[in-house]
């Protein structure tokens, strides 16, 4: 006997239930919603760690152009000297100061701190319309060589917060 002949005296619930034509496609669409929001998280989560990239070669080149100019006796504002090469680096105004650079005493160490905000397109749905990422450098300019180190430990801390830890060095 076929199936459809032995749920003809259910009722419609029952019938339901236990019918199992079709049921791959049930499935499938229940499944697909959780597998988009996966695919838009990954493609959120690559914007913000490229986002990360730039943000973190910006605030090398300029802590790095900022430590030489210390080191020669560049005078004046450098958080405005600092906004304006980072902009000049292609980040534009999404990338902003998280402080204004910090110099030592006798000129031979500058710390710069860096933030941008990145929208997201598809995390959106859960609430989250931005992700921070942030960047941290020092160059010491008394050696023969600059050198650079980021650290950012309050990674995974704050919900939206991307950050990562390297240290790298740079001839002069």
């Amino acid at each position: 006997m076929s199936t459809s002949l032995s749920l003809r005296g259910q009722s419609p619930l029952r019938r339901f239930a236990r019918d199992r034509s079709g049921h791959v496609a049930i499935a499938f669409a229940l499944g697909c919603g959780p597998m988009l929001a996966l695919a838009g998280t990954a493609i959120d989560y690559g914007r913000a760690v490229q986002a990360r990239d730039n943000l973190r070669s910006a605030t090398e080149a300029v802590t790095l152009a900022i430590a030489r100019g210390a080191a020669t006796g560049l005078d004046g504002d450098l958080s405005a000297t600092a906004s304006h090469l980072l902009a000049r680096a292609g980040q534009g105004a999404a990338t902003r100061l998280e402080r204004p650079p910090m110099v030592s005493a006798d000129r031979t160490r500058v710390c710069l701190d860096t933030s941008a905000s990145i929208e997201t397109n598809f995390m959106r749905v859960a609430g989250l319309t931005t992700v921070l990422v942030t960047a941290s450098a020092c160059a010491n300019a008394h050696r023969s060589d600059f050198e650079i180190a980021f650290d950012r430990g309050e990674a995974g801390k704050t919900p939206g917060y991307f950050a990562s830890t390297a240290t790298i060095g740079a001839g002069r």
